[in-house]
């Protein structure tokens, strides 16, 4: 299951059990289209539940979140892992610098919004390093 909500000026989406790459794309461009998100929001992604059996690696499914949010993502995101850091936690960070994001590994979501709450003053996608 995929889900999404916008709380505190944080995109927050949330991935539970197993999904296809047809509902994650959905998802996705459900959230483009959102008028009530705003571009250049902050993601906390919430990955703790999910069961990871996908034909993708890591970093291809990361950049084709990236692309497909389009000007929806900001330059920030937080990461709440299935379980400790691994090797596809990591590669989901180099993933991001390849995109100029900044994303870091948490392990609680309050730990999350308190870093992602540092830079919403200055999250537009304007201000994102080009990469």
């Amino acid at each position: 299951m995929l889900s999404y909500e916008f709380e505190a000026s944080i995109l927050i989406i949330r991935a539970s059990g197993e999904s296809t790459p047809e509902d994650r794309q959905l998802l996705l461009r459900i959230i483009r289209e959102d008028p009530q998100i705003p571009q250049g929001s902050p993601v906390l992604l919430d990955l703790r539940k999910i069961d990871v059996t996908c034909e993708l690696t890591p970093a291809e499914r990361f950049s084709l979140m990236v692309e497909q949010l389009g000007p929806k993502m900001g330059w920030v995101c937080a990461l709440l892992p299935p379980s400790k850091p691994t090797d596809e936690t990591k590669t989901f960070q180099v993933a991001g610098g390849s995109f100029g994001l900044r994303v870091e590994v948490f392990h609680d979501e309050s730990s999350a919004r308190k870093w992602l709450a540092r830079f919403q003053s200055n999250n537009r996608r304007a201000s994102r390093p080009s990469g």
